[in-house]
């Protein structure tokens, strides 16, 4: 529903005779079809769009006629699409605040001293409002830009595309050739510490050189490039120029090639150094080659494409898509769909061209998430390194991007004056939702389980394991054959072990006919042989032992597997060696891998445990919860547990022939209902770990708490 057609306030501007500033230039653009005009205030360097129907009006004012006079020759001129009074007030209010029209009244100086000063503040606060991101603006580039521009010329026409196309090609090629050496033990070789202060040099090379690109790119289009300065990007001095004068391009190629300017300069130099690094020797030129690919690969993959954030990814996908503004109208769509569909406010929606609202509706809360997760990320990488600096960083973060924001909404919806008639309902909805929503979130149940998965893996008791060191005389049962409980698999023997008992049995047989002859003549001495002989027949009764656990015996039923069968005979095995396995009719035991930071949810408020089993995910079974391999380990009890084999587990890929995890994980066994059925030896299994319910706000505070404890530790 549209506004009211007249407005309260209309008196008080009527009479008044605007003009706009001479030092206002305006551009016309054309966007999905429709003509805005957009007029640059040069003093502040700010940009205002406005529709072809606002321009109309404010081209009238020429400082002769009054407002009223305005707005009825609009209304006989405009027809239907003549503004409203209201829409009148507005916008003589949007171009007052922004300094672009002057009246016939005489200027209160008081207002425009308070005027300067609040313009300054928001100057200076908008270089410190983000506290990832401070700019400290140093000098002014243009003369340095204009000497160097007829030099730069070509390298920003047709002849810099192909040399840019041929470059990026032939380093691509050369990158995919060398790829194994260019990624194997990345992390070692980038984090090292003569290599974080290469790094830490060649940066703000690099971003000088992203930077110049911009505002040569900008100047050789025709625009201004005023202020060049330094970023502290996260503690880190970045260079950076002010090259929104593009803003003003007619055409938005011109404008994508202004953003696009610093990747393509950071790529082309990537290129180059690839050629370098498979040229050259190694040593500090191919150090410097190698970062170079490193930070310009990164930077721009990582940040500067992306157009979830304010970058040049972002302004480029803003031209392309000739949605001008898109964060700024993001947001301001959002609340004007929940000031009318919540608060009933009966204000008109923002414009939109055909093809806009779905962008609208998905960009702002994908943006805000992105840069919650990148902010937060960046405080707790910096935190493991600066305690202090980190915890001040994500306060900050947390603050500008979910403090900061509720605040304006509660001061929006308590004094704003569009809500004035409907301030009660917006009061309820807003201040009872959010306590809803807290109350939810910290008050209702939700149930905590632990998923994970596990493997189909063999009893302890079906593990085939050397009992005492020698050598293996002979198979007993061939591989393949069933055995039954206590059926012989494997003879042993070791001459040194045998040769011992003899000895010992020699010993025993003498000393028995000693003891028989000092019964009869010395019988104190028969004590001491008695004590004698009962210490050897102890020992020779442990070498009997040691003795018969050279033979190997199966301890339950089922398919004997020797994998290197022909290799055994005469070869010799420590105790504890696996020389087979024996394949039981049913397993029914899991080997399953809990995460470091589940393992006391499993220990301490287990409920119950449910497994589902490959292929047939149409059934759960409840199992129990039997042996847990006390300590935490790396190793993995299967590859199947690893991405790389289709599980959930990272591993560190530097030892492809024995992965471990990345996170510790304790092994648990798992047992399975006899109704489970026959499971193959190895077959991945899905376990659910229940631990009751628990709280929204409860589950994300101990997540939460995990996560900076194990970054801080790191």
């Amino acid at each position: 529903m549209a506004r009211s057609f007249h407005s309260e306030h209309w008196h008080r501007v009527a009479h008044l005779k605007p003009q706009l500033r001479a030092h206002v230039p305006v551009t016309r653009h054309r966007s999905r079809g429709q003509s805005w005009y957009v007029i640059q205030d040069s003093a502040t360097g700010r940009f205002h769009r406005f529709t072809p129907t606002a321009y109309r009006v404010i081209g009238s004012m020429d400082g002769l006629r009054t407002v009223d006079e305005i707005w009825r020759a609009a209304i006989e001129n405009l027809k239907d699409e003549a503004p409203s009074q209201s829409d009148m007030v507005d916008l003589l209010s949007q171009l007052h605040a922004a300094d672009l029209i002057r009246s016939d009244s005489n200027a209160d100086a008081i207002e425009l001293f308070s005027r300067h000063r609040s313009q300054s503040r928001k100057r200076l606060t908008s270089r410190f409002a983000n506290p990832m991101a401070l700019r400290f603006p140093l000098l002014n580039p243009d003369r340095f830009l204009t000497a160097l521009a007829p030099w730069a010329r070509p390298f920003f026409g047709l002849f810099g595309l192909l040399l840019w196309c041929v470059a990026v090609v032939f380093a691509g090629v050369l990158a995919g050739l060398h790829w194994p050496e260019l990624t194997g033990n990345i992390a070692d070789h980038a984090m090292g510490l003569d290599n974080i202060l290469i790094m830490a040099a060649l940066f703000p090379v690099l971003k000088l050189l992203h930077e110049l690109g911009h505002g040569l790119a900008c100047k050789l289009r025709g625009g201004e490039v005023r202020e060049l300065g330094v970023m502290l990007l996260v503690l880190a001095p970045v260079p950076y120029v002010d090259a929104t004068s593009s803003t003003a391009f007619r055409s938005r190629w011109d404008r994508m090639l202004v953003a696009a300017a610093g990747m393509l300069v950071e790529t082309f130099l990537a290129a180059l150094a690839m050629f370098v690094w498979t040229t050259v020797e190694p040593g500090l030129v191919r150090t410097l080659a190698f970062n170079t690919m490193l930070i310009a690969g990164i930077s721009t993959v990582v940040f500067n494409i992306n157009p979830l954030m304010r970058l040049d990814g972002y302004y480029m996908l803003v031209d392309l898509l000739d949605m001008p503004n898109l964060a700024q109208r993001a947001t301001r769509w959002w609340a004007s769909l929940a000031e009318r569909r919540l608060f009933g406010v009966t204000e008109d929606p923002p414009v939109t061209a055909p093809g806009e609202r779905g962008w609208l509706l998905a960009y702002a809360p994908a943006s805000l998430l992105y840069r919650t997760v990148v902010m937060l990320g960046i405080a707790l990488f910096v935190a493991g390194t600066f305690f202090i600096v980190g915890i001040i960083m994500a306060i900050v973060t947390v603050f500008t991007t979910l403090v900061w924001p509720l605040i304006k909404i509660a001061r929006h919806v308590l004094v704003a004056p569009k809500l004035a008639n409907h301030r009660g309902r917006a009061v309820a909805v807003t201040f009872g939702g959010a306590g809803a929503i807290v109350g939810a979130v910290m008050l209702a149940p939700l149930p905590l389980v632990t998923l994970t998965e596990g493997i189909i893996w063999l009893p302890e008791s079906a593990i085939l394991r050397v009992r005492e060191d020698g050598f293996v005389a002979r198979i007993a049962t061939p591989g393949g054959t069933m055995v039954r409980a206590g059926d012989l698999i494997m003879v042993g023997e070791e001459s040194g072990l045998v040769h011992e008992a003899a000895v010992t049995a020699s010993q025993i047989e003498a000393l028995t006919l000693r003891l028989d002859a000092e019964l009869v003549s010395d019988r104190v001495q028969s004590q001491v042989t008695r004590a004698e002989l009962r210490l050897k027949a102890e020992t020779l009764a442990r070498q009997d032992m040691r003795i018969a656990r050279l033979s190997l015996e199966s301890q339950e039923a089922g398919r004997l597997v020797l994998p290197h069968e022909a290799d055994l005979p005469g070869r010799f095995l420590k105790r504890g060696d696996v020389v087979g396995f024996l394949l039981p009719p049913q397993s029914r035991t899991i080997r399953v891998a809990v995460p470091q930071a589940d393992i006391d949810l499993v220990r301490t408020r287990l409920k119950g445990v449910d497994v589902m089993l490959a292929g047939l995910t149409d059934r759960s079974y409840s199992a129990e919860l039997g042996r847990e391999v006390p300590a935490a380990s790396g190793q993995l009890p299967s590859r199947a547990l690893s991405i790389d084999g289709g599980g959930r587990i990272a591993v560190d890929a530097r030892d492809p022939k024995n992965p471990r995890a990345l996170e510790g994980q304790f092994l648990f066994d798992v047992i399975l209902p006899p109704e489970a059925g026959a499971s193959a030896f190895g077959a991945r299994a899905h376990v659910r770990f229940d631990h009751g319910f628990e709280p929204l706000g409860q589950q994300v505070w101990r997540r939460l708490r995990q996560l900076f404890l194990s970054r801080l530790e790191a």
